[in-house]
């Protein structure tokens, strides 16, 4: 659990600093702030935010799916050059991102596919707390993609087929005992709901 808060003219991180008093870091671009507050929990202590060719990015959770060499993060940013607006369905894991793409002048908000980290955001500002900028909660499966001019986008990461009938729970049974083994991994850090029970379920 980490927080984070970008706001233009005034952020309150009072919530939003307790989410992780592991590390703190602030920096200004072009006439944002940009706050990180980390939770240490897996690979090495990583401070945000991720900086690249005009792109700032921070986050929050965990990726299950992709190899790093520091820190899962820091697969984000490679990901969206690689992929545009749509990178969010490259990834398996319990998060919330913001990213800002200073030479194509656009935020890209996105949460996982149950919101299980919290991401709210007011215009081109956003924090892990309402109280940090006010706004509305990122919607879970959502990536939102808003224009420096004003221009907002949305786009749902996948599709769900509810369509579907089982005679048994043997499926649910595979599928949260791979949700378990792909978060409790050799030398993780085991918190009090450090997402086992929501990322399973």
């Amino acid at each position: 659990m980490c927080g984070f808060l970008v706001y233009k003219k005034q952020g309150n991180p009072f919530f939003v600093q307790k989410r992780g008093q592991d590390a703190a870091n602030t920096i200004q671009r072009e006439g944002f702030t940009f706050n990180h507050y980390l939770l240490h929990v897996t690979g090495q202590r990583t401070i945000q935010p991720y900086e690249d060719d005009g792109i700032v990015c921070l986050y929050n959770g965990e990726i299950y799916n992709l190899p790093f060499q520091k820190s899962d993060g820091e697969n984000l940013i490679p990901l969206y050059k690689k992929y545009g607006t749509d990178f969010p369905k490259y990834l398996d894991g319990e998060w919330a991102i913001a990213l800002y793409d200073f030479n194509k002048k656009i935020a890209v908000f996105a949460t996982d596919l149950f919101a299980t980290k919290p991401l709210w955001r007011n215009g081109l500002e956003c924090a892990s707390y309402q109280s940090g900028v006010g706004g509305h909660k990122i919607s879970a499966n959502t990536v939102e993609i808003i224009h420096f001019n004003g221009r907002e986008e949305k786009k749902i990461i996948y599709d769900w087929d509810f369509h579907q009938y089982k005679d048994s729970y043997d499926d649910w049974i595979v599928a949260f005992e791979k949700a378990v083994k792909k978060r409790a991994v050799d030398g993780c850090f085991l918190g009090v709901s450090s997402g086992y029970d929501s990322g399973a379920i």
